[in-house]
């Protein structure tokens, strides 16, 4: 009797693992998209500090619980008062991450990897490029999400991003929205 109870029992708890790893979705699916708006300073110690606002856009794919996510950034400075020479900064790249699931509605995600940055200095009463750099950085972000609609589609919270280059090293924190596709 001891040995069908033992049996009976290691086969609910085989059959109820399988049925938990039956409902995660397997292969390559594009996970989410994301859009933050926010503001970006540099990490330079030169006396020129370099500031203003920062849009990022990514596209984020999910493979085995692995995050690949391809993303663009775009930093420009911005001058209230003073003519100051304009700093535009694109960032394109492909980071790997992962997610954590704190709660239901809270997750974290973060995600390193490689990127092309193009900086471009101008001088605004010329009008005229006097600099252009391209260079591969290395950078990494992280997101708090959450998902306060009963269908976890849409996210929201805070997000913060780094850039490391021989060019300028860039930091950018602001308000991510997320939408998951899956």
């Amino acid at each position: 009797m001891k040995k069908v109870i033992i049996l009976l029992a290691l086969a609910l708890c085989t059959h109820t693992l399988y049925a938990q790893e039956e409902n995660e979705q397997r292969g390559l699916f594009v996970q989410s998209i994301s859009l933050a708006p926010g503001v970006w300073g540099d990490f330079d110690s030169d006396f020129r500090k370099e500031e203003g606002l920062a849009i990022s856009v990514d596209v984020t794919a999910n493979y085995h619980s692995h995050l690949f996510t391809f993303y663009a950034s775009s930093l420009q400075e911005v001058h209230i008062f003073g003519n100051s020479n304009n700093t535009s900064i694109v960032q394109i790249g492909a980071y790997y991450g992962r997610e954590f699931t704190i709660a239901p509605w809270f997750r974290i995600e973060g995600h390193l990897g490689p990127s092309i940055v193009i900086t471009s200095y101008s001088n605004p009463t010329t009008d005229f490029n006097r600099l252009n750099e391209t260079t591969l950085g290395y950078g990494g972000r992280a997101k708090l999400l959450f998902y306060p609609t009963p269908s976890r589609r849409f996210g929201f919270g805070p997000h913060a991003q780094v850039n490391l280059n021989s060019v300028l090293n860039t930091g950018m924190v602001g308000l991510n929205f997320q939408f998951k596709l899956k």
